[in-house]
């Protein structure tokens, strides 16, 4: 980069620049030369992978890791293949289907590798696979192309990009959190932040006399365009790390170059990232103008404190290292401490040492020259941001809370101390003048890469653990169990819709007794034709009759899911604390229904000891029900047209949703499940009728604190007496509105809550009253 022209008005001083980079120490390599360090350098990241993995002794069509959030993304990667789109599906969530406009995934770039996987095999499972064994190689072209472009040697370029692609974040991510394991972007998100630094303003390229000039269509502008809409494809934590990048260096090149044209770069890159990234939301905007805001993924700015990056996450050697002293060590930290909810993170010997010397730079008062001087104040930038207490905690405080994961920005700091560290090695290798020095050259960066290689790497990828990866093969294991079962209950009731027990909500639920948050989802990956109910998203109406169902005694339970058209019912036995009492009514999701409900076919047909059909899973825990004997019984005591009455009355079933200004807790035992109101709380009711309905409804409000609650009720046409005071009372303060009018549609009551002066509430959330026992009935 040249100087500015000392006949430039005001031109600022630029600081030393580092005289002599690595890459201008060595000898030019020709385009082939540079084509095949790059091709090599991919394919070798692809043998070490699978060399690690062992994929030759894997089963490709399991997935590496079936468990957890794994089964939050299959359904969305099947979806992608099979249909094109994540947004709605017609399989889940039924009777309705789910839409996931309340859940946003902006992950496209990875969407699009999936989908182009899904043309070339029609296995969803082998796709799944084949892209994390490609985040590999990709984040190593990646990763060398950027170190090239910050000028070390093609094979220190290598050595780097192969580190980074196999931080110890990227084998911790794994398939459980399958996109943030792709995070091959992040190189080339950090491109326009060094050209920022380096004082390369791309907004405002330098003329030939030195001045620098608008020039929005000038291509270094352009490609970071490109850059900023790659980045907001690339999921929306990677997106806000990078925007946080950007605002810095603006402020940093501001101040060394003296120009607020840095700043304005800055606000260049950040533009296209923000503009991107607001396009693939629209759809949840529009979505959500119309049927309200439903605040599912609400987070808590305490949040960001739990899974606060920390300094000795970075320091520390990987979990499950090697050497079984410094996993014992590493062990030994993350025992029993607070607000370690995401313990990885570990950058290895390597980022170590670039971490380390990046961070002594900055705090010594010494002069530092590019790359060191950005490269620390930028570091340090980000640990500050991601640690406890730190930048990203008072964001969350005062911004939003949306973003709590803030060590994840583990994966930009690991870029920018691997690449210092490397820079130090090739620049000490290619300085010295000796000719054994010289001979050294190779092997020292050969004995770089291996000795980092299997520091970052986790014990169950060596080759000499005769365990290893016992763990994929128990996944896949199990995998294949489901698979078998699933296919039977697909042989017997092909097509059908099926209901799932226990009730578990989506998404974000914690577990029902053994049962983890997406577990259902397996009867959708594992079957071609059946609908489930698990995946309506909690707090629409298709969930809220679900919920209202599911916790409703077994004979009223199957009544009402045969009449909304249920052939099948899917009970998981390790969701429930035991068994159902045959002889006894109790609420069909408490305890495991099983045995009541062959019961009840048995009475209804009264033939003692009949059963109906079912499969049973191998673990003999699980359970597919056909019910269509039931419902075809059931009708024939009831008669049809009051069978079809009983089914008209659970279409035009009256859903209440409790959405913005409230909180509920998805774990319940029953149905009585308790609603906490804020100050200014949104409780809607869907009418999905063509008709106008008259309704009375009751509730119950309770206040935990001395002091006069003062509540006012809004929106809805006909309510008497709509403002009243509540004080505690130990049953709370029961109240009722009647013949109020319900319009085709959505209707919005809008209760507002003025605490006493002395209150205080206790979260962000402002929570001041309780919300129970409403009741809804059709006049």
């Amino acid at each position: 980069m040249s100087e500015p022209s000392a006949t430039e008005p005001n031109a600022p001083r630029l600081p030393a620049i580092e005289p002599v980079a690595p890459a201008d120490l060595a000898p030019a390599p020709s385009r082939r030369e540079r084509l095949a360090w790059y091709a090599g350098t991919a394919l070798l990241a692809l043998v070490l992978v699978s060399a690690g993995l062992r994929v030759a002794e894997q089963d490709l069509g399991a997935p590496f890791y079936y468990d957890l959030d794994s089964l939050l993304y299959l359904p969305w990667v099947k979806s992608i293949i099979l249909h094109g789109t994540h947004w709605h599906n017609d399989r889940l969530g039924a009777p309705a289907g789910q839409e996931l406009y309340d859940f946003p995934v902006i992950d496209y770039l990875h969407f699009a590798f999936l989908w182009v996987l899904g043309r070339l095999t029609s296995d969803v499972f082998l796709a799944y696979n084949l892209y994390y064994l490609l985040t590999y190689p990709l984040t190593a072209l990646t990763g060398m192309a950027v170190l090239r472009w910050l000028k070390l040697s093609l094979p220190a370029a290598a050595v780097g990009a192969l580190l980074y692609a196999f931080l110890p974040y990227h084998q911790e991510r794994f398939q459980y959190h399958f996109f943030l394991s792709a995070y091959w972007v992040v190189p080339l998100s950090l491109v326009p932040a060094l050209a920022i630094c380096k004082g390369e303003l791309l907004l405002f390229p330098r003329g030939p006399d030195g001045a620098r000039r608008l020039r929005p269509f000038a291509p270094g502008a352009l490609w970071t365009l490109v850059v900023g809409a790659l980045t907001a494809s690339a999921g929306a934590y990677y997106a806000f790390f990078a925007c946080a990048v950007y605002a810095f260096v603006g402020l940093y090149a501001a101040a060394v170059f003296r120009t607020w044209k840095a700043a304005a770069a800055a606000a260049w890159v950040i533009a296209p990232v923000v503009a991107v990234g607001v396009a693939y939301h629209y759809p949840t905007a529009a979505y959500q103008a119309h049927n309200g805001v439903n605040p599912i993924t609400d987070r808590g700015p305490e949040e960001a404190e739990l899974y606060a990056l920390k300094l000795a996450h970075l320091v520390l050697p990987a979990t499950d290292h090697n050497v079984a002293k410094l996993s014992r060590l590493r062990a030994l930290y993350a025992a029993n401490r607070p607000a370690d909810g995401e313990s990885g993170g570990s950058l290895g010997a390597v980022g170590g040492v670039g971490l380390v010397g990046l961070l002594a730079l900055a705090l010594l008062p010494r002069r530092r020259r590019w790359p060191e001087a950005p490269l620390a104040a930028l570091v340090l930038f980000l640990v500050l941001l991601g640690t406890v207490g730190g930048l990203g905690s008072l964001f969350n405080l005062l911004v939003t809370s949306q973003i709590r994961a803030y060590a994840r920005i583990s994966v930009y700091i690991g870029f920018l101390c691997i690449f210092m560290s490397v820079w130090w090695a090739d620049r000490f290798l290619l300085t010295r003048s000796g000719a054994r020095a010289r001979r050294l050259r190779y092997p020292a960066l050969a004995a770089l890469l291996v000795l980092g290689y299997f520091d970052q790497t986790p014990w169950s990828w060596n080759w000499f653990n005769p365990h290893g990866l016992a763990a994929v093969r128990s996944h896949a294991e199990r995998f294949r169990a489901d698979e078998r079962f699933f296919r039977k209950v697909e042989e017997k009731c092909p097509g059908a819709r099926v209901f799932c027990l226990p009730y578990v909500a989506y998404p974000e639920s914690p577990p029902v007794q053994q049962v983890a948050a997406y577990e259902h989802a397996r009867g959708y990956l594992l079957t071609d034709t059946l609908s489930w109910s698990f995946g309506a998203v909690k707090r629409r109406e298709t969930d809220m009759w679900l919920k209202d169902v599911a916790f409703q005694p077994p004979e009223e339970f199957l009544r009402r899911i045969v009449a909304r058209g249920f052939d099948g019912l899917f009970i998981d036995g390790r969701g429930f604390p035991r068994k159902a009492d045959p002889a006894r009514s109790e609420p069909a999701s408490a305890y495991n229904p099983v045995d009541r409900v062959h019961t009840l076919y048995a009475d209804l047909v009264r033939k003692k000891g009949l059963a109906l059909p079912e499969v049973v899973h191998e673990d003999g825990r699980q359970y597919f029900l056909d019910l269509r004997p039931y419902r075809d019984a059931y009708r024939d005591l009831v008669g049809a047209a009051s069978f079809e009455r009983q089914a008209a009355q659970e279409r035009e079933w009256i859903a209440p949703l409790y959405l913005k200004g409230f909180t509920v807790y998805d774990q319940v035992d029953d149905n009585e499940q308790v609603r906490w109101g804020s100050y200014d709380a949104h409780l809607m009711f869907v009418n999905p009728t063509d008709r106008t309905r008259r309704i009375d409804f009751s509730f119950t409000l309770g206040v935990e604190v001395d002091g006069v609650f003062h509540f006012s009720f809004s929106g809805m046409p006909g309510l008497l007496f709509p403002e009243f005071d509540v004080e505690r009372k130990p049953d709370g303060y029961g109240h009722a509105f009647h013949n109020i009018e319900l319009p085709p549609g959505r209707s919005t009551l809008r209760i507002r809550c003025t605490p006493p002066e002395s209150f205080v509430p206790f979260d962000h959330r402002k929570i001041c009253y309780s919300f129970r026992h409403l009741r809804i009935v059709e006049k």
